[in-house]
């Protein structure tokens, strides 16, 4: 069964990807690195969204659907890449295929949508937490969740 999990990136992670995709062409995203992704049990055909909350709202890069959940060095093999090439974490998705990145990093998802998810932290399910009305607390997805519909 497909699950579905959120990848937190720090506001300074994403703005560091976002300068680096600006002189991309091709603006998509094959690989991520985290310490929690086997800990949480992530597995091949899981998707995994990339976040971020930047001004008090949500902010979506994409989906990754994984292929495979590896070390350092089984990620830099699956990509073709030297691992000092890439971030360092335990962790490791290599993507199935290369995922679509919106063409504008700073588009938040409607608040209407924000409002009614609700993350599986177990035994229960957990709405976002709010600082105010429609202004997101900038820790409430600090870790990967796992979403539920």
């Amino acid at each position: 069964m497909k699950r579905y999990f959120t990848h937190y990136w720090t506001n300074k992670t994403w703005d560091y990807f976002v300068e680096r995709m600006s002189e991309d062409t091709e603006k998509t995203l094959r690989h991520t690195a985290g310490n929690m992704f086997r800990d949480r049990g992530i597995s091949k055909g899981d998707g995994v969204y990339i976040i971020t909350v930047k001004q008090g709202q949500l902010l979506l890069l994409t989906r990754l659907t994984v292929a495979n959940v590896c070390g350092i060095e089984g990620a830099a093999r699956l990509l073709g890449r030297d691992p000092e090439g890439l971030w360092e974490a335990e962790d490791h998705i290599v993507a199935e295929s290369p995922a679509a990145i919106r063409p504008t990093f700073e588009v938040p998802v409607p608040l209407k949508i924000t409002e009614q998810l609700r993350f599986q932290s177990y035994p229960q399910s957990k709405s976002l937490r709010f600082v105010e009305p429609g202004i997101l607390n900038q820790q409430t997805l600090r870790a990967s969740w796992r979403a539920r519909a």
